[in-house]
């Protein structure tokens, strides 16, 4: 990826990004950071997340057995 591409997604992200009161603790909002990432309807980016939930619990539970 090249450095004008890196530094527009920076900013993009940076732009959306949110933090706690006291500012230790930068986060993001699902329906904000959707359309960063090219998702136009909240159906398709949902759908996604879901997939995404499903894989980290089973490669979690693959660990412990």
């Amino acid at each position: 990826m090249d450095k004008k591409t890196i530094s527009t997604m920076k900013k993009m992200f940076d732009d959306i990004m949110h933090t706690t009161e006291d500012g230790t603790v930068e986060f993001w909002y699902a329906r904000e950071l959707m359309g960063c990432l090219g998702y136009t309807t909240w159906r398709r980016w949902i759908l996604t997340v879901s997939g995404q939930m499903i894989l980290i619990i089973m490669v979690l539970m693959s660990q412990k057995c």
